[in-house]
């Protein structure tokens, strides 16, 4: 796996070379599910819904630089089962990833399935704004309540 990753940083670093990035950027992260149908044992394969006659999947997250006329993938590192559950560390890696090639970025988007106070205190740590779902759990539904009178 070492060798791929290592195959891809030099790819993506002549392909930054060709191409001017703007010095700020709007950065986008996600999970890309991949069904597997092999051993769910292993310990690059997590578990997930129900598709395509499989709930086992090789997971990979991803960060794109994204403007108004196109997307730029920047970097995509497999997730494995230990690393699902440190997704502060994965948000982290990429934006550091980005950040080697622009002076700033400008906002994080995520989806929610990045979800998480260690998430959200890494991006801040950061000095950095994202944009995020949140998760529509009873933790949330409270603080809706009390600040928006919701029910």
């Amino acid at each position: 796996m070492k060798s791929v990753l290592e195959f891809l940083e030099k790819a993506l670093e002549e392909q930054f070379r060709r191409i001017k990035l703007p010095k700020k950027v709007m950065v986008a992260i996600d999970f890309h599910d991949r069904e597997y149908y092999g051993d769910k044992n292993d310990v690059w394969v997590v578990g997930g819904r129900y598709k395509n006659g499989t709930c086992w999947f090789h997971r990979y997250a991803t960060i794109e630089i994204i403007n108004r006329r196109k997307r730029i993938a920047v970097f995509a590192t497999p997730i494995h089962v230990f690393l699902n559950s440190h997704k502060e560390d994965v948000v982290k890696e990429l934006i550091e990833r980005v950040l080697k090639y622009v002076e700033k970025v400008e906002l994080v988007l995520l989806d929610r399935g990045f979800f998480s106070s260690a998430v959200i205190n890494t991006i801040e740590g950061m000095g950095l704004k994202f944009l995020m779902p949140s998760v529509n759990n009873q933790k949330i539904k409270c603080i809706d309540e009390s600040i928006y009178g919701f029910r």
